[in-house]
């Protein structure tokens, strides 16, 4: 996925200068398979492991939640906890809300 990932998502970065990151949620824990910076070039990236103070302020890792089975999302909650409000205010008063209103508009 990575390498097929590679072309297309530099090529965005390039017209849109957005910083891209491409993550997957496995076994509860989130991995980054490849980063783009907003100059289309990949960055190796360290896969270096989420802490509970930071895991829910990257949208990546809130839309892989919104997506995630009921399975994957309890094991998720279950090695970080809810979120802060601090890192996610909408979440931190309704988790399943906020993932729902993910899903209702598509993101």
């Amino acid at each position: 996925m990575r390498n097929l990932s590679i072309p297309v998502l530099s090529e965005f970065s390039k017209r849109t200068g957005v910083a891209v990151h491409l993550s997957v949620v496995y076994n509860s824990k989130r991995f980054i398979s490849l980063s783009i910076n907003s100059r289309g070039v990949p960055l190796e990236s360290g896969n270096a492991g989420d802490t509970p103070e930071n895991v829910y302020r990257r949208a990546a890792t809130r839309l892989l939640l919104a997506y995630s089975s009921q399975e994957g999302l309890k094991g998720f909650l279950k090695r970080y906890g809810t979120p802060s409000s601090e890192a996610w205010h909408e979440g931190a008063a309704d988790l399943e809300g906020a993932l729902r209103q993910i899903r209702e508009e598509k993101l």
